[in-house]
């Protein structure tokens, strides 16, 4: 047990070391998570925002289009789970990497679809889901891990206030 002044002196030192500056690859991949995060969020209400667009495309029902949110929200949640868990084992960097390139196309991918095509539809958001949890539950554990102390801080909520923004 530290007592007095030594734990105030402990604290000081620990304080000192966490003050460090960042290196400028690890201001880059902050950037890059904080500008994909808005990204993330924006494409996510997309579909909801033009609902109406898409019943009408895809010649769907309420309850269908409430089953086209829900497999979204469905996969994304499945998904985020099995993202942290391979996030312990395998490089972060190259998880978020491929759930972007699984979103990206999967997006991409969607907005081909014909009108026949709900299905696939269907399909689509379900991958994106997919691809959108990599960011949604590594973007946090990898800034931790390469920024510490009061740069951790800022950098975590410069990218969780893109949440709001993206929406």
């Amino acid at each position: 047990m530290i007592s007095g002044n030594r734990k105030e002196k402990a604290l000081l030192e620990d304080r000192s070391i966490k003050y460090h500056k960042m290196s400028r690859s690890t201001n880059v991949l902050v950037f890059l998570l904080v500008v994909s995060n808005i990204f993330n969020y924006m494409d996510r209400m997309l579909v909801s925002a033009i609902l109406s667009k898409v019943t009408d495309y895809f010649a769907i029902n309420n309850v269908q289009a409430g089953l086209l949110q829900t497999t979204f929200l469905i996969s994304l949640m499945f998904s985020g789970l099995l993202y942290g868990i391979l996030g312990d084992i395998f490089d972060r960097r190259y998880l978020i990497a491929s759930g972007m390139l699984i979103w990206s196309a999967a997006e991409l991918l969607g907005s081909f679809v014909p009108e026949k095509g709900k299905g696939a539809f269907f399909a689509t958001r379900i991958f994106f889901g997919i691809g959108q949890a990599a960011l949604t539950s590594l973007g946090v554990p990898i800034i931790s891990s390469y920024c510490s102390g009061r740069k951790r801080t800022i950098c975590n909520t410069l990218f969780i206030a893109m949440i709001p923004i993206g929406r």
